[in-house]
């Protein structure tokens, strides 16, 4: 650990895909090359712990020999290799087993004041410090709804923020015994989206030993960040700030959406003299998104935090350095996005409509059937671009794929809706065809997200893409026989489209993706029924 500031990136390894070795060492070699000092590995039961068979257990978990090949390799290139843990929630994957019951809280939490607990949670410092020679390493701590499930029933009811404090004193405690200086994330105690200003009791529950990580994805108002920073600084602890490089909508990356916030939150960073930073990339929900969709965010974030803003230089750097084009990244954000010409606003348009249903019209309101050919056209310019890349063809022919069956696929939920509706039984025979065009182009779509997995992850997690793609492929199949059965007579009404939809088709009202059909989950884009 250098006095020099911090400038690191997470990634995530605990959302299905696992990185490969040899995918950590490249971006262990890209970051070094980008001006990064460090590496968080994001593992919440990803690593091998003695004694703990089912931690990790069938989940592509780091062995201690992988852990340690990982630390002298990014050691020896002058990259700090820091283990970035869970010791309090997300941890939804441990509690599947029921040797995990007596320490499980609620939801994905652990049981605080429970012997047990902090015996699971030596056991990690114990290998986190086997394995890295970091005396760093991030804790966790976020997004816990802790003391409204167990431990209401053993110690009744007390406040959230001074359960998770008194927590957070015996895992520092742990932390200390294994020479560790920890970090954790602090949305527990500032909120982060929403600033939530300390009283000082609040102030004195947060220990001095603890670096706090203000994680911030989202705002675009420069006030924001200046507030948050500001309401981290009347506390004695060390502040990193953590942006989001956005790998987490499903399949495409949001790249331009990422500039736009990084942007602002550096200024905010660079007025308050914060220089210790982490940019984060997750995986949520599946782990579709290749991280390497991400490198213009990841190569602009530090040149941001340097004080350039320049986007052009800042290209013809990334060209020269990469050797890739700059822009081609961005033909990936197109995929999630709405609208083809203007595309700032990140939304998981190829997520839900890969994966919504035909017969469930959720998202109605947000198909534009002019933009159809659009599918096709930026299908051209991806395998364009593939031909261009010298490293990331893969996922260029990736995104080539989906944008071919997104071309059959987008919008026929909605056709098939206002066929029914007006009782036109030509036109829905007209389309029974669509549904083995549309097989034909998720086979070929399966084949291209396969090769970009195996190239980048372990296999363990590939499973739940086979699942989800394979059981898309048969209710395409099955849909198009309740078609034609409703044709041929053989039945009267399909009756999930005779359910009219909850918002008058005429309201100047629209359906939001995000709060009420969902944002990037599996389950609610693709069935009311899936849960």
């Amino acid at each position: 650990m250098s006095g020099e500031p911090l400038f690191a990136a997470m990634f995530d390894c605990s959302r299905n895909a696992v990185m490969k070795l040899e995918t950590v060492k490249t971006f262990a070699r890209i970051l070094k090359s980008f001006g990064y000092n460090a590496l968080l590995l994001y593992t919440e039961d990803t690593y091998e712990i003695e004694g703990e068979p089912y931690f990790g257990y069938m989940r592509g978990r780091y062995t201690k020999e992988e852990l340690k090949e990982l630390d002298h390799y990014c050691s020896d290139l002058g990259i700090e290799l820091i283990p970035c843990i869970q010791t309090l929630a997300h941890l939804n994957q441990l509690f599947r087993w029921p040797t995990y019951n007596d320490i499980h809280e609620s939801k994905d939490i652990l049981l605080p004041e429970e012997e047990k607990t902090y015996a699971l949670i030596e056991k990690m410092f114990q290998t986190c410090r086997e394995c890295f020679h970091s005396k760093r390493i991030h804790i966790g701590m976020d997004e816990a709804d802790v003391g409204r499930g167990k431990y209401l029933d053993k110690h009744g009811y007390h406040p959230r923020k001074e359960i998770i404090a008194k927590h957070l004193q015996k895992v520092l405690a742990i932390a200390d015994k294994y020479d560790y200086k920890p970090m954790m994330w602090s949305d527990m105690f500032f909120g982060n989206v929403f600033i939530s200003e300390l009283s000082p009791k609040q102030k004195e529950m947060v220990p001095p030993n603890v670096d706090m990580v203000y994680w911030d994805y989202y705002s675009q108002d420069e006030n924001h960040y200046l507030k948050q920073i500001r309401n981290h600084q009347k506390v004695p602890n060390k502040m990193i700030f953590a942006g989001g490089l956005w790998s987490w909508l499903g399949f495409a990356p949001a790249n331009q959406y990422a500039l736009n916030r990084l942007k602002i939150a550096s200024k905010a960073c660079l007025k308050e003299g914060i220089h210790d930073i982490i940019m984060t990339l997750w995986k949520d929900n599946g782990g579709e998104c290749s991280f390497f969709a991400t490198l213009p965010s990841l190569f602009a974030a530090k040149r941001f935090f340097e004080g350039e803003y320049d986007v052009s230089k800042i290209r013809e750097e990334f060209n020269e350095l990469t050797k890739e084009k700059w822009q081609d990244f961005f033909l990936l954000d197109k995929l999630n996005s709405f609208n083809f010409h203007h595309y700032l606003e990140p939304s998981n348009v190829a997520k839900w409509s890969t994966y919504e249903d035909p017969l469930f019209h959720m998202f109605y309101d947000h198909v534009d059937l002019s933009e159809e050919k659009e599918w096709k056209i930026l299908a051209r310019k991806l395998k364009n671009a593939a031909k261009r890349s010298s490293n990331y063809s893969y996922i260029y022919l990736e995104g080539a794929a989906l944008a071919n069956f997104l071309s059959v696929k987008y919008g026929l939920a909605k056709k098939l809706y206002d066929a029914y509706q007006r009782r036109e039984k030509e036109n829905l025979k007209a389309f029974l065809p669509a549904f083995d065009k549309a097989n034909k182009f998720l086979k070929s779509f399966y084949e291209a997200f396969r090769t970009l997995w195996y190239r980048e992850n372990k296999t363990s997690g590939f499973e739940i893409q086979d699942a989800r793609l394979g059981g898309l492929s048969y209710r395409l199949m099955d849909i198009k026989r309740i078609i034609q059965d409703y044709i041929d007579g053989k039945i009267d009404r399909i009756e999930e489209l005779e359910d009219k939809k909850p918002l008058d088709i005429n309201s100047k009202e629209k359906v939001d993706p995000e709060e009420d059909c969902g944002f990037y989950t599996y389950a609610t884009n693709m069935s009311v029924n899936a849960y």
